[in-house]
C-alpha cells in the first residue's frame, strides 16, 4: 500500500492510470503512465524508443508511459477480464510508484487459437478480392487481359449501344480505319437493334456485357448463367453469329463465372488499361489518363521484334449501363486527340478475333 498521510481519504478508483504532477522531474515518464503486472507466462517482446534497456520481467510491475510502450502478447479475452487498476494522484517526487497490490490488473500469454480463425478469414477474404477483381487474375478462370503483341492495340467499348455517341463513334474510326470491340449490354441491344447490324457491318465484332449489366460477384450460378444466356441471344438474333468474348460487368468476376463461359464457347476479357471515362470529367482529364498507351508503345515497340513485349486492350465506353443516350462526349473527343498519335507511334488497331486469329497463327 502507498503510505498517504493520517487522515488523507482513499483516492478514487478508476481504470490503470496513475497522475504524475511534474514531466519536467520524471521526464522518463509521461504524466498519465499505465502500470501493468507482467504475468510469468507473457513474453515481453520490446520496448519502443524512450525506455531504452528496460526489461519486462515476470511477476514485476511495469510503467507503461504512452510513448514507451512494452510489447506484450496479450489475449483479448485476459485483457477484457481483467480487474481494473486504482488511480491515484502521485507527486513526481514520490518514492513509492508501485499501485496497490490488491488492485493488479494481469496479462497473460496470448492463445494463438483466437488468431488463427481471424487471420483465416481475412486471408481468404485477401484472396476472393484478388480473384474477382483484379484484371489479370485467373484464379477464377483464364482471362485475355493484353495482345498478343507490343504493336497491337486493342480498342474496346462497353455499355452499348448508344444512339448518342455509338454512331458518331463509328464515323471517327472509319476516318482512322480503326476496329474495335463492342460488349453489349442485351437490353440495349433488344431497343437498338438495326444500330447492331450497323456496327457489326462496319467490320468491328460484338461481345456479350449480360442482360442487365449486374455485379456478378453478387450473382448466384444460376442468375449469372441466365444474364449471359440472354444477351447472346439478343445478339445472336440479329448477326446470326453467338458473341465469342465476353466482359463482366465492373470488371467482377465469380468463382462459377468461368465454367459458365466455357459452356457457352466464350472467352473472359478484361484490360491492360481502364481511364474511367464514364466519370463526368473535362475530354483534357481523359486524355491525360489515356498517356500510358503511348508510353508503352514507345518503351515496348523497339523490343517487338523478339515478341517478349505484349500490347494494351484499352476499356472505353460509348454507353451508360444505366439509360440509353448516356452523354460520353469526352470519350469522342479523347479518341479524336489520341487516334492519329497513336497510329502515328506505330501502333495498329486490332479487334479481339483478329488477336485470337493471329495468336492462332504464331
Amino acid at each position: 500500500m502507498l503510505n498517504r498521510p493520517r487522515g488523507q481519504h482513499r483516492p478514487h478508483r478508476r481504470w490503470a492510470t496513475w497522475d504524475l504532477s511534474s514531466r519536467a522531474e520524471r521526464p522518463d515518464i509521461f504524466f498519465r503512465a499505465a502500470f501493468w503486472r507482467v504475468g510469468p507466462r507473457s513474453r515481453a517482446i520490446s520496448l519502443l524508443p524512450g525506455a531504452p534497456g528496460t526489461a519486462c520481467v515476470p511477476g514485476s510491475w511495469v510503467p507503461l508511459p504512452s510513448a514507451n510502450l512494452c510489447a506484450l502478447r496479450v489475449s483479448a479475452l485476459d485483457f477484457l477480464f481483467s480487474f481494473p487498476l486504482p488511480f491515484s494522484r502521485l507527486s513526481a517526487t514520490s518514492p513509492n510508484l508501485k499501485p496497490p497490490r490488491a488492485h493488479r490488473g494481469k496479462i497473460q500469454a496470448m492463445n494463438p487459437w483466437l488468431i488463427a480463425p481471424p487471420a483465416l478469414v481475412a486471408g481468404a477474404a485477401a484472396m476472393t478480392a484478388y480473384g474477382a477483381v483484379y484484371p489479370r487474375s485467373h484464379l477464377f478462370g483464364p482471362v485475355i487481359s493484353h495482345t498478343h503483341a507490343a504493336g497491337k492495340l486493342a480498342l474496346t467499348f462497353d455499355d452499348g449501344p448508344n444512339p448518342a455517341i455509338t454512331p458518331k463513334l463509328l464515323e471517327l474510326l472509319e476516318r482512322h480505319k480503326a476496329r474495335a470491340t463492342f460488349f453489349l449490354v442485351g437490353r440495349f441491344v433488344r431497343q437498338c437493334p438495326d444500330l447492331v447490324k450497323e456496327i457489326a457491318a462496319r467490320g468491328h465484332v460484338l461481345g456479350n456485357h449480360t442482360e442487365t449489366h449486374p455485379n456478378l460477384f453478387f450473382c448466384g450460378p444460376r442468375e449469372t448463367r441466365e444474364e449471359v444466356q440472354r444477351c447472346t441471344d439478343a445478339i445472336e438474333q440479329l448477326v446470326w453469329a453467338k458473341p465469342r468474348w465476353f466482359r463482366p460487368p465492373f470488371g467482377f468476376r465469380s468463382p462459377w463465372l468461368g465454367d459458365i463461359l466455357h459452356q457457352h464457347g466464350m472467352a473472359n476479357v478484361t484490360w491492360s488499361l481502364i481511364p474511367g471515362d464514364w466519370r463526368s470529367k473535362p475530354p483534357g482529364w481523359l486524355i491525360d489518363r489515356m498517356k500510358p498507351i503511348a508510353a508503352n508503345a514507345q518503351a515496348n515497340l523497339p523490343k517487338a521484334k523478339s515478341g517478349a513485349t505484349s500490347g494494351d486492350i484499352l476499356c472505353l465506353h460509348d454507353g451508360d449501363h444505366t439509360r440509353l443516350n448516356g452523354d460520353r462526349k469526352h470519350t469522342l473527343q479523347a479518341l479524336e486527340f489520341w487516334l492519329p498519335r497513336w497510329r502515328g507511334l506505330g501502333l495498329e488497331f486490332v479487334t479481339m478475333d483478329e488477336i485470337m486469329r493471329k495468336a492462332v497463327e504464331a
